[in-house]
This record gives structure tokens, sequence and C-alpha cells, in this order.
């Protein structure tokens, strides 16, 4: 059974033998073709996606501070209960985050540890159209931080 299985591989392989010598992958692309394109490529930082996307970031409207997570979470939790009585759309994320969609838009809310200042803060922000660039969930905490340093 082992012999047949091997030879049943050698002869898959023998179709492709032919294209890894000449330097082709399965798609028809030779490997020069692909190191070109990565050499022409441009290689963007972390600050330069912020700066070209910052433009479409929710924005910071309230800051609280508390001294420990469960106190945060807490207020996270009573703002979300009030938010369900209001009958807006609610949505509990995580944990430490909260979505309330409201006007055409959406609050966004966050526990999270200042690892500058050592606190817990609250921190809401509104998003005016509903589009969030995915690398904002990443660099939320460290914008200003990143356009300073442009």
């Amino acid at each position: 059974m082992k012999c047949i299985s091997f030879i049943c591989l050698s002869w898959l392989f023998s179709f492709f033998w032919f294209d890894v010598v000449l330097g082709q992958n399965l798609f028809g692309w030779s490997i020069t073709e692909i190191e070109e394109a990565e050499a022409n490529a441009q290689t963007r930082t972390i600050s330069d996606v912020v700066m070209a996307e910052q433009f479409d970031y929710p924005v910071l409207e309230n800051t609280t501070n508390y001294t420990n997570r469960i106190s945060c979470l807490d207020k996270l939790d009573d703002q979300f209960e009030e938010s369900l009585k209001r009958i807006s759309k609610t949505i509990k994320r995580e944990l430490h985050w909260v979505e309330i969609y409201k006007n055409g838009g959406r609050y966004i809310l966050f526990c999270d540890y200042n690892y500058v200042k050592l606190y817990w803060e609250l921190n809401t922000y509104w998003d005016d159209n509903n589009n969030i660039p995915p690398s904002w969930f990443m660099v939320r905490n460290s914008i200003n931080a990143m356009l300073l340093s442009e």
C-alpha cells in the first residue's frame, strides 16, 4: 500500500517538476515576475497608514478615568443597560467594548488601560459614517503619538 501511494505521488510530481525547474509556480507566473513585483511595491509604515486614514477615524469625545478595571467595566455595563432601555441599537462586542448606534452614526465605548499614566480610561468615540478603517482598532491609543512624530 505504501508503494502504491509513493508511485501515485511520484506520478503527480512528474507533472510539476518541469515548472519547478523552470522557476514557475502553479499559477503560471515565473519567479522573476514575482520578485520584480515585490521590488516595485512600496512599503508603508504604520505612521503613513495613520496619516492617510486619519480623516475617517472616529473622534474621541470623552474620557473618564478609573483607578481599577472593575469600576471601568461596571460603568461600561451601566451605559450598555441604559442604552438598551432607551431602545437604541446597542451591541456589546466584547467585555471592554460597546457600540451604540444613534442618529446615523455610532458611539464606540472602550475600557482601555493607559500605560503612560497607569490608570483605566473609559473612552467614548463618535463615528459619523459607520466606516472605520481596520487599522484604527490597532492604533486608537497611540494615534496622537504617531501624528506628532511625523
